[in-house]
């Protein structure tokens, strides 16, 4: 019996000496761990700045380059508007029409108002547009015709008996602007006839007229002698 105590108290001393052997061990490893495992310190607020700083100039530098590319679109703009209104626009060509007869006015003069039987007679016309726009005539020997008549209206000589050949020629005739023409009459009473075999016209009172187209002056009156 004694034996046995003996050995149980044993195992109690035991005990109690690893208990007393481990529990300062226990207490360092967990203050170990403890100091492995300490919380992050919250950022100082000089850091804190500084952060809100850079935030601040990074959004300030992001709106000033918004800026900068809306200021370049506005005077691409500006300028594109204003090259398109200092480049002139071409101005189209009016389209020339004919003159109207109404526009037109036709006079004749001759050099004297007597001539002596077989002389020549020169008479002078004169064509002008009295519109007030540019317009296209036919100004050749076709539409113009230069005669002379007695005072009962019979054709002593006329420029177009030999004008077989004419051809057009057509001008432009600004506002004002006046085109002039000669023609020499032989004094010879050749009717509308091309020909040089014919007799002098009589002495007596004459009248010359010049037309284009169906234009005519009024008459210039002369004499024969």
């Amino acid at each position: 019996m004694g034996k046995r105590e003996s050995q149980a108290v044993y195992r109690r001393r035991r005990i109690v000496a690893l208990v007393i052997v481990l529990l300062p061990l226990a207490i360092v490893l967990r203050a170990c761990t403890a100091g492995s495992t300490a919380p992050t310190p919250s950022p100082s607020p000089t850091a804190k700045a500084s952060a809100a700083q850079s935030s601040a100039a990074k959004a300030s530098a992001a709106k000033a380059t918004a800026a900068k590319a809306t200021e370049t679109a506005t005077v691409k703009a500006e300028t594109a508007t204003i090259t398109e209104s200092a480049t002139p626009k071409a101005t189209p060509t009016p389209k020339i029409g004919d003159c109207a007869n109404s526009d037109v006015a036709v006079t004749l003069t001759a050099d004297a108002e007597s001539y002596a039987i077989g002389s020549p007679v020169t008479l002078a016309t004169r064509i002008t547009n009295k519109g007030t726009v540019a317009c296209k005539r036919d100004i050749g020997a076709l539409p113009n015709e230069v005669y002379v008549t007695n005072l009962d209206g019979a054709v002593v000589w006329s420029s177009d008996a030999c004008q077989a050949n004419a051809k057009p020629q057509v001008i432009v005739m600004q506002p004002g602007a006046v085109f002039g023409n000669t023609q020499v009459w032989s004094g010879a009473n050749s009717g509308r006839d091309c020909t040089s075999a014919a007799p002098d016209a009589s002495p007596g009172s004459y009248l010359a007229y010049a037309r284009n187209d169906t234009v005519v002056s009024k008459p210039f009156a002369f004499a024969i002698t």
